[in-house]
């Protein structure tokens, strides 16, 4: 099976920012920040805080909740800056045994029994190398091929994936 695909900025920032937002500290950073605005709203509406208390909660609260997502922005656009082939239209050949990775300036090949794990996403497919280098397809560029590329994955002894279910 052959498909071809490209990542555009735009795309791989949102799957980094959903895929960062699943952390589990990513999740309690996030509920500290809102327990910190959440104070300090209770703090002026019943509690008459002074304003170093509601410049000492806001104002963490706020930071707080902000920079996870200013990280995962800047993360997402210095890794897809840096990684040209990423940037590059690739064609994918998927065989029994094979992954063919053909880029513009690359040729890549690897075994389906290297692979560490797959996982479905509602709009991706990742095929991990590593637990964080990962090969990235849009199910888009999968069209009407998605129910056999499934099929292909969970055909492969020993393979992790994880897929939606349906």
């Amino acid at each position: 099976m052959k498909i071809t695909a490209q990542l555009d900025y735009k795309s791989y920032s949102k799957l980094m920012a959903s895929q960062f937002y699943k952390k589990f500290l990513v999740i309690c950073t996030i509920i500290f920040g809102v327990l910190c605005l959440l104070i300090t709203v209770v703090g002026i509406v019943y509690l008459e805080f002074g304003l170093a208390h509601i410049l000492n909660y806001g104002l963490s609260g706020l930071l707080v909740l902000l920079m996870p997502y200013v990280a995962v922005k800047l993360k997402s656009r210095r890794g897809f800056d840096s990684n040209k082939m990423m940037q590059e239209q690739i064609i994918y050949e998927f065989t029994s045994d094979t992954i063919i990775m053909t880029g513009a300036t690359f040729k890549s090949e690897m075994e389906w029994s290297k692979v560490h794990k797959v996982k479905e996403l509602k709009d991706w497919f990742l095929i991990y190398q590593s637990k964080h280098l990962m090969n990235i397809i849009p199910k888009k560029d999968l069209d009407e091929k998605v129910p056999e590329f499934i099929n292909l994955i969970t055909s492969q002894k020993g393979l992790i994936y994880r897929l939606l279910k349906k």
